[in-house]
């Protein structure tokens, strides 16, 4: 992959007040996640390994790497979910104005979506 093929690609939540934005952009081996409520900003970041069992039988992917605290379990998720279904390793990073169960909620639907999006224009 030639370092002028890295493209980043940007979607925009629909019908919210304050809509989430999701930027992507993919490595070989990879895939950077940023999520966030304001423009392209770095937050907690958390990163997600391809669901593999180890030598010992534990998920390599329940590994805690994360690094932050606001929305840590969130990002950990983000970054798990996009690793497990795009079989890549995932840097995922989230920077939202609050912490709010309907927030999370909303934010894992957004990703879904915004995966699903960035996937299925790729082929």
């Amino acid at each position: 992959m030639e370092p002028s093929e890295l493209k980043w690609y940007t979607k925009t939540e629909e019908d919210q007040v304050n809509p989430l934005i999701a930027f992507i952009t993919e490595v070989e081996n990879g895939l950077f996640l940023l999520i966030s409520d304001k423009a392209a900003q770095l937050g907690t970041i958390a990163i997600g390994l391809p669901t593999l069992l180890g030598k010992n039988g534990i998920s390599t992917s329940s590994i805690p790497i994360v690094f932050g605290i606001r929305n840590d379990l969130l990002t950990r998720a983000i970054a798990e979910r996009v690793a497990f279904r795009c079989k890549k390793i995932v840097i995922a990073s989230t920077h939202l104005s609050e912490e709010a169960a309907e927030l999370s909620q909303r934010t894992l639907r957004f990703v879904e979506e915004v995966i699903k999006d960035y996937f299925s224009q790729k082929q």
